[in-house]
């Protein structure tokens, strides 16, 4: 049984990444796929002994450091990884590992540890600080930006 694991990013080793690596240790070979990868938090940890894929996200200008400037490509990004490879597909999500693309006949378990709450939030800042800055079509394309992130979401 070939297996692969999706998760969001991995860029400091928090609560979601000791999710993900004791997920890991059931399947010691497993490969990870993630959109942007910061090497440097996780030397000495299981995740550094997997090979791990990243996204363009992680290719396009300061995107290890700026990931979440690009949180409007990211649903994109994580549907390009080509998992038809594999017989099970663990996505572990936060935001957007979870809408990853995969076969009828493979088996997805997503492990989704809170919903995107910085999307459900922008809500709240946005109503206070829009209302003296944004004007003109910035208020249309924030809101778009929420309804597609919305859409993404568990009920």
């Amino acid at each position: 049984m070939r297996v692969a694991f999706v998760h969001d990013w991995l860029t400091a080793y928090a609560g979601a990444e000791k999710v993900l690596e004791a997920a890991l240790e059931l399947y010691p070979t497993a490969p990870i796929y993630t959109l942007v990868y910061q090497q440097e938090s996780f030397k000495g940890s299981r995740i550094a002994e997997h090979p791990v894929h990243t996204s363009f996200i992680e290719r396009l200008p300061k995107g290890r450091e700026k990931y979440r400037a690009y949180l409007p490509l990211m649903p994109l990004a994580i549907e390009q990884f080509d998992l038809s490879g594999y017989d099970v597909v663990i996505s572990s999500s936060h935001a957007v590992a979870k809408g990853v693309l995969t076969r009828a006949d493979q088996l997805h378990i997503s492990y989704v540890h809170t919903p995107i709450r910085y999307a459900w939030d922008l809500q709240v800042v946005s109503r206070v600080m829009c209302k003296s800055l944004c004007t003109g079509g910035i208020p249309l394309l924030k809101h778009l930006l929420q309804h597609l992130l919305h859409l993404r979401e568990p009920l």
